[in-house]
């Protein structure tokens, strides 16, 4: 039987992040909360994930600094960077970055869920929870 994927969901907003969380609740993945960039980079550092949610501005940085160093470091873990700015100009800000799709705020849940299904290079179906 495959593995469910394993996601980070990192945004300091706890309502927000909560609100992901809820969102990703009918599809089969394990999720992994953090708060912080510093989180983040820790868990990045210590752990193997399929994909990482983050929000662009958090304490201690943004979703593009851990982007950023997780690729310095040979990581091609994928990412989907949520965004309350002009989509097209964070798009210009991480498009020299494999694996990157931006989710604009607001967002629906069908757009949640087909970043999250893009960036595991797998359909929507297959993530159905079961």
């Amino acid at each position: 039987m495959p593995t469910r994927p394993q996601v980070v969901v990192a945004d300091d907003n706890r309502a927000l992040r909560m609100c992901v969380v809820d969102l990703l609740a009918p599809i089969a993945v394990d999720i992994v909360e953090v708060a912080s960039t510093h989180e983040l980079r820790s868990l990045m550092e210590t752990g193997r994930f399929d994909a990482v949610i983050t929000d662009v501005r958090m304490p201690g940085g943004s979703g593009i600094d851990v982007l950023r160093d997780r690729r310095a470091a040979g990581d091609p873990t994928p990412f989907v960077v949520m965004t309350g700015a002009c989509p097209e100009d964070m798009a210009a800000r991480v498009r020299h970055f494999d694996s990157v799709i931006v989710l604009p705020k607001p967002f629906t849940v069908e757009d949640l869920h087909a970043a999250l299904a893009h960036a595991l290079g797998r359909g929507l179906d297959t993530l159905a929870a079961g």
